[in-house]
């Protein structure tokens, strides 16, 4: 059962990281250099610095579950890549 659930959930973080990460650069490109510079664009800016980490990290995730949930980059990456993955949920809710 494990891997019906996994496959359609890689490629949905496979389609997230190949349009995402383009979008977010492209967003914060508009919100540093192309707008005013507004208290209102802080918290958007951060939003998207966060996005753009998140998106950075999801290939990592793409690779294991590709590997059939089997880590074969070495356990620092792996507590790092978790870290960084759960960070940016934290980040992004403002907790």
């Amino acid at each position: 059962m494990g891997q019906e659930i996994q496959a359609p959930t890689t490629n949905l973080n496979l389609l997230a990281f190949s349009v995402g990460l383009p979008s977010n650069l492209l967003a914060l490109w508009v919100l540093v250099f192309r707008t005013k510079h507004l208290p209102s664009a802080t918290p958007l800016i951060n939003l998207t610095v966060v996005d753009c980490l998140l998106f950075l990290v999801l290939p990592f995730r793409i690779v294991y579950h590709f590997g059939g949930n089997n880590w074969d980059l070495g356990s620092l990456s792996a507590g790092l890549s978790w870290q960084c993955f759960m960070e940016t949920f934290t980040a992004r809710s403002g907790a």
